[in-house]
């Protein structure tokens, strides 16, 4: 038994020292992201940078299993909540989603940034404002990548009997027995439905900002301090 476990474990080693060695210059070369990537949260907004679709509910607060999400609300003149303070701990994030898939108003997504390194525990802390990315085809594939494919609620009914040829079978017989000539047949017509198909979250949109895996969300933490 041990025997046989050190050969594999030689085995394993002299394939990978004569196999083709692949070398990536980090940082100027990059490895390509996995489908399942998750990097750090970030809130979506609609046109304008203050126009959050976060409506403060605090759902992915309570959904954090560590804890890492702090949100400050007041209501406004028109007795809604308004969202003072939404920051995030990048150091304690564990990337786990559950924040995305927790959000009924989908506010939250999850790009692919993850070079958040820093010499300062605080500088680690973003707040709305460094969070803040617009939503565009590119980020909400990312949240729906997260979410899982929407499945299209199409309910079909499936008639009581089988639908008839033409409609002058369709219609009663006369008096006489027979089918009445008054209609004259119809053939259906076949209807081709053409389905957009929708973006994977792999490819940048036209519209979409520059989230390259170095560029960290909002200003540079630096600037903070």
């Amino acid at each position: 038994m041990i025997g046989s476990g050190i050969a594999k474990g030689m085995a394993t080693t002299l394939k990978h020292f004569f196999g083709k060695k692949y070398t990536i210059q980090y940082p100027e070369e990059r490895a390509p992201l996995p489908v399942g990537f998750r990097g750090l949260p970030r809130l979506l907004y609609d046109d304008e940078p203050t126009n959050f679709r976060c409506v403060a509910c605090r759902i992915c607060e309570n959904a954090c299993p560590v804890d890492v999400i702090h949100i400050d609300t007041h209501r406004g003149e028109d007795r809604k909540m308004v969202l003072d303070r939404f920051d995030l701990e990048a150091g304690g994030c564990v990337f786990c989603g559950f924040c995305v898939e927790a959000c009924p108003f989908e506010a939250l997504t999850m790009m692919h940034g993850f070079e958040l390194a820093a010499y300062d525990r605080e500088q680690l802390l973003w707040t709305k404002e460094m969070l803040a990315i617009n939503a565009t085809p590119r980020t909400l594939a990312d949240m729906e990548r997260i979410h899982g494919p929407k499945e299209k609620e199409e309910k079909k009914e499936a008639p009581a009997t089988a639908p008839a040829k033409n409609l002058g079978a369709a219609v009663p017989a006369n008096a006489a027995g027979e089918p009445s000539a008054a209609i004259p047949a119809a053939t259906p017509e076949s209807a081709e439905v053409t389905v957009a198909v929708e973006g994977n979250g792999q490819e940048s949109e036209p519209d979409a900002p520059p989230d390259a895996a170095s560029e960290a969300p909002g200003p540079s933490p630096a600037a903070r301090a």
